[in-house]
């Protein structure tokens, strides 16, 4: 079973879409299904947006999960294709 590490972690990002219901802390709540992509971390259009997650600790990764919001817009947002041309590194 997977340790989930980052749950209410304190979290940043580069700018909030709506303060009221896209604030980072969501990105942390542990909530996986938002399927009207209301409490979800949201930032604006960004020319490249980021959202920073304090673990507060150091911990060795095995794995990352980034879930993408389930309402009609989350079919047009490509996280993989965003996080490949920001720079991350992906496996």
């Amino acid at each position: 079973m997977a340790l989930v590490v980052a749950v209410n972690k304190p979290a940043t990002m580069s700018s909030l879409y709506e303060p009221d219901s896209h604030q980072p802390s969501y990105a942390v709540d542990n909530v996986t299904v938002c399927p009207e992509g209301l409490f979800t971390a949201h930032s604006l259009s960004d020319f490249r947006p980021w959202i920073k997650i304090d673990l507060l600790d150091i911990y060795d990764l095995n794995s990352v999960v980034i879930y993408n919001r389930q309402d009609v817009l989350g079919k047009y947002i490509d996280i993989l294709d965003h996080l490949s041309h920001s720079g991350a590194l992906l496996q």
